[in-house]
């Protein structure tokens, strides 16, 4: 069986910790490799049917959902997470739209998709260059943990993605090589889609500095004012001394910052520290490289608004 452009749908719960093995075995293939033998006996297992060997062309990607805070641990370096909305109100609408009819697209649409998927599949293969001032992305980049070597090459890959998609507008050309170029608007883009992604599982699962920058930005943002050590004390269920403790290892290492001025009655209130960006916030990059002459102008993928960049006179 040829699998090119498919999806392959794999029923982990009634086969456990051996089909989670199954789609590793599928993703850590190079391109257009035999798929092992492993893969049939592990997916068909006490099946029936007669099990059927599969040939993978090109790259292959592979989406899961949990409910666990943590992968496997060799899976936890090796994907990117997002997060879901865990709000009430979110649930709320979820279990809504239950009961409601289901819109499904029209006989227009879909000719419209898999006319955009036909055109796709005819530019797949294109190279993709990078131009020189791609070079300061990596000089910029947040290189404070180990798995940026395996994020930053599936950031680039993103990068060509969205490259690719967008050579369809009528003012990029290709090369006389055939090839394309990523510009700063893809960059853009990709960054505005990706870097909050990729931030989230840098930071997922970082011990004990990152559970107290996210318990004092819920604990404010619920409350509408910085949070003291009292709130702590009682959110937590602990004594005012470890409260404070806290506090202060948290401020000590910047994770949070005290919003108040120094009171006569050393009372510290303390809000929580953005974190650190995966790669350089486009708007602010496009201002440091003065030979981009040209406004970068672009629809931003998750407002639809419009955004553009200038150089500052």
């Amino acid at each position: 069986m040829l699998l090119s452009g498919q999806f392959v749908n794999m029923k982990g719960f009634a086969l456990g910790p051996k089909v989670w093995l199954a789609k590793n075995l599928v993703c850590a293939h190079q391109p257009n490799d035999h798929v092992p033998d492993t893969i049939e006996n592990l997916t068909n297992r006490g099946a029936r049917q007669p099990c059927s060997s599969s040939d993978v062309y090109g790259l292959s990607s592979r989406l899961s959902t949990t409910t666990k805070n943590r992968l496997q641990i060799d899976d936890e370096t090796r994907h990117i997470s997002i997060w879901v909305d865990e709000s009430s109100e979110q649930t709320r609408q979820i279990v809504k739209s239950y009961a409601k009819k289901q819109e499904t697209l029209s006989r227009k649409e879909r000719r419209t998709w898999h006319m955009v998927h036909c055109l796709l599949e005819k530019r797949v293969g294109t190279k993709v260059i990078f131009p020189k001032w791609f070079e300061e992305v990596a000089d910029r980049l947040f290189v404070d943990d180990l798995r940026v070597r395996r994020y930053y090459p599936a950031f680039v890959e993103a990068c060509r993605t969205v490259c690719l998609i967008r050579s369809f507008q009528p003012h990029r050309k290709r090369s006389k090589h055939g090839r394309l170029e990523v510009d700063f608007a893809d960059f853009a883009i990709t960054t505005l889609i990706f870097d909050p992604v990729f931030v989230e599982s840098l930071h997922l699962n970082r011990g004990s500095r990152e559970d107290t920058r996210q318990l004092v930005a819920d604990v404010s943002a619920r409350k509408g004012r910085p949070v003291e050590a009292k709130d702590i004390a009682r959110k937590l269920g602990i004594s005012m001394d470890k409260a404070y403790a806290k506090l202060r290892y948290a401020a000590q290492i910047g994770v949070i910052r005290q919003a108040n001025k120094p009171q006569k009655s050393n009372r510290k209130a303390y809000l929580s520290t953005p974190r650190p960006r995966f790669v350089p916030d486009p708007e602010k990059l496009f201002q440091e490289l003065k030979d981009l002459k040209e406004p970068v102008r672009f629809v931003h993928p998750i407002t639809g608004e419009w955004v553009e960049y200038r150089h500052d006179e």
